[in-house]
């Protein structure tokens, strides 16, 4: 049997709370909201706005000297997607090499990597992988700290 005299604290801090609750909840989820406005604005101005903007030139001829152009709803399409243009040949031809390159390049920098990793992962020498390979990212940061240390100097830098 539960005992009444107990009490949960969450249920005695709702209970002591009362009403601000409610007043908690929102200024809680408006501090959320709030957190994400800087990526909402980076989103729509980096990616949906072009977009749009892409969307809306496709459908006129665009002349990017000029500006503007004619509407010409889906008759670009049309002549992008005709094997008799022009365009179209260089668009079926540049679909193709993209279609071979990620059948190529998805395998081989996926898989073997992967593969890679597992070994490195059940090696009884991953302490001395794991060093080895670092180096290369700590040796760059490294690098580039020195280039900067003699550009800046004062004495002895270059002159």
């Amino acid at each position: 049997m539960i005992d009444p005299t107990i009490r949960d604290p969450d249920i005695s801090y709702v209970r002591k709370i009362g009403n601000g609750m409610a007043v908690y909840k929102f200024w809680d989820s408006l501090s959320s909201f709030l957190f994400t406005i800087p990526f909402l604005v980076c989103f729509v101005l980096f990616l949906v706005a072009p977009l749009i903007f892409g969307v809306i030139i496709s459908l006129h001829a665009w002349n990017p000297l000029v500006g503007g152009g004619p509407f010409v709803g889906l008759h670009n399409y049309t002549q992008l997607f005709r094997l008799s243009t022009l365009t179209g040949h260089d668009f079926w031809l540049g679909f193709a090499n993209t279609a071979i390159f990620v059948c190529i390049s998805v395998p081989l920098l996926m898989v073997i990597p992967l593969f890679l990793a597992y070994l490195i992962f059940r090696s009884p020498l991953k302490s001395l992988f794991r060093p080895i390979l670092f180096f290369p990212t700590v040796l760059s940061a490294t690098a580039i700290t020195t280039v900067w240390d003699f550009l800046l100097q004062t004495q002895n830098g270059p002159r």
